[in-house]
This record gives structure tokens, C-alpha cells and sequence, in this order.
């Protein structure tokens, strides 16, 4: 049985959350690593983002990991899907959950019945999960798209792989 999770924006309410950190931080500007999705959320809250990716002001043809981006970046914060701190997936797990409100998984009680997140980095699975920790989670990759694309050297692969 498959199920795909609510529909919701979830780069919109990660982009709230880090935009009330980066304030509340006095970090003015970001750099984001992206499909385009995220950057494009965090720009619609006017956080001066510097975007790396297909439509972005540069782009690459592989995954950075956080070190290299802050070596390159110092005076920026790192919004790319999969790199924030726990703190942060937790602020962001608070607001899906103030979003979806309860949710029902049908069949729920039965082994290998969950919710199906299209998963790239592995963030918004992360905050399912941290949201919703008693249901069960199936992360769906779709490398024909670039936002659902598997990457081996994202940092949350290895956790998303043992969920």
C-alpha cells in the first residue's frame, strides 16, 4: 500500500524557519545549494541568497559537503537542503506538524505501510519523521527529476537509508 504524503509547500515553511533564525542570528545573507525549490523559497522571504544550482548564479556537478561550502562562503549561512542543524529540522518538523495537524496513515498498523516522501536530500523525510515519529516513513528517489535525485555524498543519505 502507498501512500504520498499531504500536500503542503515544505520549502516555504523551511524557509520561515530559516529566515527567523538568520534575523534572530543577525546572518545576512545565505548561500543554497539547489534544484531551485529551496533557493527560490528563501529568496520569496527576501534573504539575499546566493543560489548554486540549475538556475542559480552558479552551479555545480556535485554534492558539496557543509566544510567546503563554509570555506568558500564564511560570512554566509548554508541553507542547503540537508545541511542545517538538528535544531533547526526540529523548528521546521514543529511547523509541518502545525501545518498537517494529525495525520492518518491507512493501514497503519501493518508491517511496511507508510507514508512515500519524494526524498532528494533527505531533509523533508527527516522532519516527517521528527514530526510524526510513531508512523513510518518510505523515502522515494526519481533521478529523472533533479529535486527527488539520489546523491551518496548528501549527508543525511546514510540515515535516510536506516529509517
Amino acid at each position: 500500500m502507498q501512500q504520498l504524503i499531504p500536500k503542503i509547500d515544505f520549502k516555504v515553511l523551511r524557509a520561515a524557519v530559516i529566515d527567523n533564525y538568520m534575523m534572530g542570528a543577525g546572518i545576512g545573507k545565505a548561500v543554497c545549494f539547489s534544484c531551485g525549490n529551496a533557493a527560490r523559497a528563501l529568496a520569496g522571504r527576501g534573504i539575499n541568497i546566493l543560489e548554486i544550482g540549475p538556475q542559480g548564479q552558479l552551479q555545480s556537478v556535485r554534492w558539496w559537503t557543509p566544510a567546503e561550502i563554509h570555506l568558500l562562503w564564511p560570512d554566509r549561512f548554508d541553507a542547503t537542503p540537508g545541511h542545517l542543524p538538528l535544531f533547526l529540522m526540529l523548528h521546521i518538523a514543529m511547523a509541518i506538524r502545525d501545518e498537517l495537524g494529525v495525520i492518518q496513515i491507512e493501514g497503519a498498523d501493518y508491517p511496511g505501510v507508510g507514508l512515500h516522501v519524494p526524498t532528494g536530500s533527505g531533509e523533508t523525510i527527516m522532519c516527517m519523521h521528527l514530526a510524526y515519529p510513531a508512523y513510518k516513513f518510505v523515502a522515494v528517489y526519481d533521478d529523472n527529476h533533479e529535486s527527488t535525485r539520489y546523491f551518496a555524498g548528501a549527508p543525511l543519505s546514510g540515515v535516510v537509508g536506516r529509517m
